[in-house]
């Protein structure tokens, strides 16, 4: 899986930072990135824990 974060809907608040078990994503400028796409065991836990619902997966 790749995610994608719509960086307009991100409002920083880091709860997909802190659920994401393999460390895949970070903080950078208030908004969450993708850092590691290489760790992502496509658990979807970002996904599920966003509250702005800023996080698709992507082909």
């Amino acid at each position: 899986m790749v995610v994608e974060i719509n960086a307009d809907d991100c409002t920083g608040c880091q709860v997909c930072v802190d659920t994401c078990p393999n460390g895949v994503l970070a903080l950078e400028n208030d908004v969450s990135v993708v850092e590691n796409p290489d760790d992502c065991d496509d658990c979807g836990s970002c996904i599920e824990s966003c509250p702005m619902e800023a996080i698709a997966e992507t082909s």
